[in-house]
């Protein structure tokens, strides 16, 4: 069974499940030359594919595993405040809902430059003072975007490091699709709408 892919510079990654006796997961990465698997020993709840990363987990917590062209590798594990109910990745992000709040950390700990600021290293959404819940959100390679149940729709700009857009519709956000650069983003709300 497929369960995710992702195209990155030419190389496309496919990620297929078996279960095998006693639970074991067993995940299937292929490049179209070579083909690697990693084993989970639980049945994740959740799954998501970057162009360099693969995260999988359940609950609170997840294990973030780096492809390669040689080998799939595990580079850590992380717990979360609350149960994890979405999870997206890009090159460098990782950006995980729970409890109406979204959390945005380095995957690696390393940035374009080698080094990443303390202040770049995790945020939580919604920031301090503000009071929304956040029912979904999308990650691009460069923007962090954001809907609120109340119908807010904002762009954090990760360059910069800051919240770049802010939009109001009608009614909640139930779910954002934004196409890889982030200039345009299908929006679909509380009543089933597509905007």
């Amino acid at each position: 069974m497929t369960i995710a892919s992702a195209v990155e510079q030419g190389q496309t990654w496919t990620i297929s499940a078996d279960i095998e006796p006693r639970y074991k997961f067993i995940v299937t990465c292929n490049n179209g030359k070579t083909s690697k698997t990693c084993s989970y020993t639980l049945f994740p709840s959740f799954i998501a594919l970057g162009p360099y990363h693969l995260a999988l987990g359940m609950n609170n917590r997840a294990w973030f595993y780096a492809l390669s062209e040689v080998t799939v590798e595990l580079l850590r594990d992380r717990e979360y405040l609350g149960t994890v109910t979405q999870i997206h990745l890009n090159g460098d992000y990782c950006s995980v809902g729970f409890d109406g709040r979204v959390q945005l950390h380095v995957l690696e700990g390393e940035g374009h430059d080698g080094e990443v600021s303390e202040e770049r290293e995790s945020r939580i959404f919604p920031e301090q003072g503000r009071n929304d819940v956040i029912s979904c959100h999308a990650l691009t390679p460069d923007f962090l975007v954001l809907g609120t149940d109340m119908g807010g729709i904002s762009y954090f700009f990760l360059e910069d490091w800051a919240t770049v857009q802010e939009f109001r519709h009608m009614t909640g956000v139930k779910e954002l699709v934004p196409e890889p650069n982030g200039t345009k983003t299908v929006v679909v709300d509380a009543k089933g709408q597509v905007c």
